[in-house]
């Protein structure tokens, strides 16, 4: 048996991702599912034992750890009535995430926001190690932020993890619903899955894929590179935000939607010096935007980080 492991879990919008870490932060073992039509919370759980068991095999883990799509309140372990998750257009909840994987492996649980999670872990192993004051937002079904401040993962009050991608920058937009209820949110727009959603209707066409807007975005359709620069251009502003809040040296881009930044990347790093003209003189706040490795382990070794820290 293989001692001093954690069991950790990336829960997103569409996979789970469940892996044995070791206290170096390395894979030992994993395996990644897409996520069924879950309608209920007890479902979800019970798919995620049954993926942790079979990884775990051969192993004696610490401790569980679970990095998960948001809202949720870390101290208590609790999903907060999360957007991405549920189907079926019923509200979970409060969904207790400690007390079934305690019962089903006998061991501690930890429950942590994966943008915090891959911000730890861009912060331990990754892009912006070294540095006190980094940022990294993770792209995909929705849309993460985390942030390591002065050193420290940055939490809002009450131990919660600050929500900022529901932070609007056009609250009067209505081809932007949020799943959060709200309109013109960042994930609203700069999201994989709300991107393509929106480009879609603009283009009057059925959904999208991610896949198939990157295929077209390549061949140089017009109507695709057009909704490309908006993206540049809302990702700027959408940093402008979070900037005078996180003063990040550093902002890294991770997530499956990622890869999308050929086509947007570049107009943001022109566009944002402009944006924060007055925010450069004396503490230069612009920071260095870069782009993770293509690695699916980013969030299962922030998960792991905050089982051995």
């Amino acid at each position: 048996m293989i001692k001093n492991t954690a069991l950790c879990f990336d829960l997103g919008g569409t996979k789970c991702i469940a892996a044995m870490v070791n206290s170096d932060g390395e894979i030992l073992q994993y395996e990644k599912k897409l996520i069924p039509q879950l309608k209920r919370p007890i479902d979800l759980t019970n798919f995620m034992i049954d993926l942790g068991k079979h990884v775990s095999r051969g192993f004696e883990p610490i401790s569980v750890a679970i990095a998960s799509a948001g809202p949720l309140d870390p101290q208590g372990g609790n999903l907060l009535d999360p957007t991405n998750l549920s189907h079926g257009g019923e509200e979970w909840g409060v969904v207790d995430m400690i007390t079934p994987f305690k019962e089903a492996f006998g061991l501690p649980v930890k429950l942590e926001n994966d943008a915090a999670a891959a911000a730890l872990s861009s912060h331990w192993l990754g892009e912006a190690k070294g540095l006190e004051n980094s940022m990294t937002i993770t792209l995909g079904t929705g849309i993460g932020v985390g942030a390591i401040t002065n050193d420290r993962l940055c939490r809002a009050g009450r131990g919660l993890h600050p929500e900022v991608s529901h932070v609007s920058i056009n609250c009067m937009d209505e081809t932007a619903p949020c799943g959060c209820g709200n309109l013109g949110c960042v994930e609203a727009y700069l999201s994989g899955k709300n991107f393509c959603k929106r480009t879609s209707v603009k283009l009057g066409e059925d959904y999208i894929s991610g896949p198939n807007i990157l295929q077209r975005a390549d061949a140089k359709e017009p109507e695709i590179l057009e909704a490309f620069d908006e993206y540049a251009e809302l990702m700027a502003h959408a940093l402008v935000a979070y900037v005078v809040a996180y003063a990040p040296e550093m902002v890294v881009f991770a997530g499956g939607f990622a890869v999308s930044h050929k086509f947007w990347l570049e107009k943001t790093r022109a566009r944002l010096p402009e944006l924060l003209a007055r925010r450069r003189k004396g503490i230069d706040m612009l920071p260095k935007l870069v782009i993770a490795d293509e690695s699916d382990f980013r969030v299962v070794q922030g998960a792991a980080y905050t089982a051995f820290h």
